[in-house]
């Protein structure tokens, strides 16, 4: 398919309460990266960038273990998130709920 004939993208807004969590970790990764500078271990950012986080209000976990199904069994410890904001998650799975016509219960 050419240009010509592809239909131009249409993308949904970005929900406020996402682009305020965006901000928060953003702006959070910024200072971290500003205070100490380039050349530490990843362990030292994502230590002191949940700290940043967490002192903005928002709740996070680090290392989120996210379960990974093979052949129809769900295993523990396949993946790691670095973290995980749980009012990003919150909302994620609220906007999935109504678009289910709340028929899923959300998380």
């Amino acid at each position: 398919m050419d240009s010509r004939t592809q239909k131009a993208s249409v993308f949904a807004p970005i929900p406020p309460e996402v682009e305020r969590v965006g901000k928060i970790v953003l702006d959070a990764a910024f200072k971290v990266h500003t205070a100490l500078g380039p050349g530490l271990l990843e362990s030292v950012y994502e230590t002191c960038h949940a700290y940043e986080i967490r002192e903005s209000g928002l709740l996070v976990e680090t290392q989120a273990a996210i379960p990974v199904t093979y052949r129809n069994i769900c295993l523990e410890g396949g993946l790691r998130l670095d973290w995980l904001s749980h009012q990003f998650h919150r909302a994620a799975s609220q906007r999935r709920h109504q678009a289910d016509g709340g028929l899923r219960t959300p998380s």
